[in-house]
């Protein structure tokens, strides 16, 4: 019995190891994995502050976070653990845990707004006196000294760029990025100054002066009369100078712009009796460059020879050599100074294209020496300035009047006086140029004749046979030209060439627009609209109105009369989809046209549901501004409903 009492007792101690075996291995702990990631707000580390990596803590296990690692770490902790994260502080940034199913802590440090930056060009230049202000010029903008960024082109209008969504702090700081400007090329003739955001180009000015020499005339000779016609893009110009007052036969003007100037005589041949022109020692016309910083002088000669008597060859032709009369012409073109002779001539004109606007000279260089045996007149036009338009055409029309030189006995009893007339007009470009003028012709001062000018006769004419001498049959007779006042014109006359250049009264037109679409929250404003500008006899200007010009834009210098008639200006706008021009206030000479999103309407309660425009704006590759459609049938054609 003991024995068997001690089998059992046997089996229940290994019963009770086993069942102890058991209960320790049901008390062995759990783990599982948890994951944690870092979320950052911070402008795509717009500043560079944002480390390298950030350390998170559960249960004592660490996860590194790291950028290699998509910021994203696993720890493994007993199953029991809550997720009660913590993490590294990061200077700057606000975090916040997220405990789901993978806990997210985010980083959050406020990202300072994008701004605008505007540069502007300014142009100190008597509003283009020089005519060589450039259409554009390329700005580059600097970050702390530093170029960031492309340069833009500023231009007429506003001459204003914008650069948009710029930093406002250095990286890795909290120091406030400076931003200035600066021309990437100081156009030629004018000196460039950067002060913040605007630049300045000043006018360079150059130095002119004038010699004159009169040489031959007699002891006693009254010269006071003599006067000399300076002329070039100086608002100065043109100068007329009586010989009085070229003190010791030199002239200084002040500072002028630089460009051609032009020197020519007028009467030297009228102010000595008896007298001639001595052409091999005399220089009537004469015209130079003034650049930049530079000085350059202007030469007049005039030399008195008395007649003498010569015999001249039988049967010539004073025409003969006509064509090698030279003309040089000077301006801005980087062609000139171009020189061409009489003979390259077509029907008496030369066409030279493709001009750089601004103004430009043309001289005779040997009128005086041309034909032998006659004299060339004062009232002879042998050099004129003209100004060529980016749109237009300018003509120089010159003019030589050749008589016998004079001998020792008169020879003729009457003259004839060729009077021609100039229109400095851009081949009447605004239709203002009267059907006919009248010329009247004065012989010492009273008038003798007259006669009107047409177009048909190509604006010239030649009063005939009228006497040379007073009655004592040795005075001659003075004859100048006069002509009645044109409109809107100012009269030049130079002997009996008669140049008027057009004086319009001009005024200025300005459009703007005004956006009624809640600073363009549907995001379908166009980027630029264009405005077209009549006279209410024909378009005379397109604009173009963006952000970049505040969308407003004025013309200038516009003719009050047009073709005779009184101008009314008027704009017209591009239609512009997705809007309804709500609104058009004239004041004075300012335009405003208001356009207005349109929003769809509301639905009526009863009768037919009107079919309009969806209020989802679609976007398709073949036009240039979303369209806002409710529904798209594709059959023939495109039709939208």
């Amino acid at each position: 019995m003991k024995k068997h009492l001690q089998r059992i007792m046997s089996l229940l101690c290994v019963l009770a190891l086993a069942l102890g075996c058991v209960c320790a291995l049901a008390e062995e702990i759990q783990y599982e994995d948890r994951i944690i990631t870092a979320k950052w707000m911070d402008g795509d580390n717009y500043d560079g502050v944002r480390p390298e990596s950030v350390n998170a803590y559960l249960a004592g296990q660490k996860a590194t976070l790291n950028e290699e690692n998509g910021w994203t770490g696993v720890v493994s902790v007993p199953a029991d653990t809550d997720n009660e994260w913590t993490y590294d502080s990061v200077e700057g940034y606000a975090a916040t845990l997220s405990k789901d199913a993978v806990s997210v802590v985010t980083f959050n440090r406020p990202v300072a707004p994008a701004i605008s930056v505007s540069a502007t060009v300014a142009w100190d230049d008597s509003d283009n006196a020089g005519k060589i202000r450039p259409e554009s010029v390329q700005l580059m903008l600097l970050a702390d000294g530093e170029a960031y960024g492309e340069p833009l082109t500023a231009k007429n209008p506003g001459w204003k760029v914008t650069w948009n969504d710029l930093p406002v702090f250095k990286p890795n700081a909290d120091t406030k990025i400076e931003y200035t400007v600066k021309q990437l090329q100081t156009p030629d003739g004018y000196t460039s100054t950067a002060s913040g955001l605007e630049v300045k180009n000043t006018l360079q000015t150059g130095s002119l002066n004038l010699t004159a020499a009169v040489t031959g005339a007699p002891e006693g000779a009254d010269l006071s009369a003599l006067t000399l016609t300076v002329d070039g893009p100086d608002p100065s110009m043109p100068r007329t100078l009586t010989w009085a007052q070229i003190s010791g036969g030199s002239f200084s003007f002040d500072n002028v712009l630089p460009g051609a100037y032009l020197v020519r005589g007028t009467n030297a041949d009228t102010l000595v009796e008896g007298y001639s022109m001595d052409t091999a020692n005399s220089k009537v016309s004469d015209a130079v460059m003034v650049k930049a910083g530079e000085a350059a002088t202007l030469t007049y000669k005039y030399a008195y020879k008395l007649p003498e008597a010569i015999e001249a060859e039988e049967d010539y032709d004073p025409m003969a050599n006509i064509g090698a009369l030279s003309f040089e012409i000077l301006g801005p073109d980087d062609r000139m100074p171009v020189t061409i002779t009489y003979s390259q001539f077509t029907n008496g004109q030369y066409e030279l294209g493709d001009l750089v606007p601004g103004v430009y000279t043309v001289v005779e260089r040997n009128a005086e020496t041309l034909v032998k045996y006659y004299t060339l007149t004062g009232a002879s036009v042998t050099g004129m300035k003209l100004e060529v338009t980016p749109d237009g055409t300018a003509t120089a029309k010159l003019f030589n009047q050749y008589v016998p030189a004079p001998t020792p006995e008169p020879d003729a009893e009457f003259v004839d006086i060729p009077v021609t007339k100039t229109w400095n007009d851009n081949n009447n470009k605004d239709g203002n140029r009267p059907d006919a003028i009248t010329v009247r012709l004065f012989a010492d001062g009273v008038e003798v004749d007259s006669h009107i000018l047409t177009a048909g006769e190509n604006w010239a004419f030649t009063f005939v046979e009228k006497p040379r001498y007073q009655e004592d049959n040795k005075t001659e007779v003075v004859y100048t030209i006069n002509e009645d006042a044109v409109p809107m014109y100012a009269a030049e006359i130079n002997g009996y060439n008669i140049v008027n250049q057009y004086r319009p009264e001009v005024t200025s037109i300005s459009v703007s627009k005004i956006w009624v679409d809640k600073d363009n929250a549907a995001g379908i404003r166009p980027s630029s609209i264009a405005m077209t500008l009549s006279d209410g006899q024909k378009v005379v200007k397109v604009v173009v109105l963006d952000a970049t010009n505040g969308w407003t834009a004025t013309v200038n210098d516009l003719p009050t009369v047009v073709n005779g008639q009184p101008a009314k200006y008027g704009w017209k706008e591009q239609e512009v989809i997705g809007y309804t021009l709500t609104g058009v206030k004239e004041e004075g000479n300012a335009m405003t046209f208001t356009n207005t999103i349109w929003e769809r309407p509301e639905k009526p309660t009863e009768g037919k549901t009107p079919k309009t425009a969806g209020e989802t704006w679609y976007f398709f590759e073949e036009y240039d501004t979303p369209l806002g459609v409710e529904v798209i049938i594709n059959h023939v054609g495109d039709c939208f409903d």
